[in-house]
Order: structure tokens, then sequence, then C-alpha cells
């Protein structure tokens, strides 16, 4: 895993790299987000867009390890404030978040 300081700086709020979510079905498996990487510093604002089933709200989803089966992360780090969510919840993540889509 990388350190804080080799990858992010101070201003950066949220740190996503190489994230990549499948789902495994009964017909095959499905790739629904693929190496994505991103960086929200403090004091921006950042919007994901795209057509119908491109990977948005698994994206949000990824990014905050709500993913239902049968879908999982596969691979990706997560960074909040220059702490990195699977080692600080591991499995003892909270168990709600509460969030609203927006249209």
């Amino acid at each position: 895993m990388s350190s804080p300081s080799a990858t992010g700086s101070a201003r950066d709020i949220l740190r996503v790299r190489d994230l990549s979510t499948r789902f495994f079905t009964e017909e095959g498996q499905v790739n629904a987000v693929e190496g994505v990487s991103f960086d929200v510093r403090d004091g921006e604002v950042y919007g994901i867009v795209g057509e119908s089933g491109s990977g948005k709200s698994v994206t949000a989803l990824s990014v905050i390890d709500l993913v239902a089966s049968p879908g999982r992360v596969t691979s990706g780090e997560v960074w909040y404030r220059n702490r990195e969510l699977a080692e600080e919840f591991g499995d003892d993540r909270p168990e709600a978040v509460d969030g609203e889509f927006v249209e």
C-alpha cells in the first residue's frame, strides 16, 4: 500500500486509486468499474456524469464500500483525509451511510 505522503497532499480530501468493481453472476462476470482513479481536494466539487449503465452509481457505492452482492470491489485504494478506509475500518465499517440521489 502507498503511504499518504507519497501519493497525496495535505489538501486532498478524497483519493481513489485504481478502483475496480465486478459483479459475479450465473451468466458470468461483469466489470462494472475498472481502474478508476481521481482526487478531490479541499474546496473542490465534482460530479460523475455518463450514460445510463456506465457505472456512476457503482463507482460511488464502491468508494464508500456499499456494493451489494453479487458485486464486490476487487481492487483499489480509497483514502479519506490521508487515512486509508480499508485499514481504518476493516470489517468494522459503519453499518449505515446516509446518501441521496440528486436528479
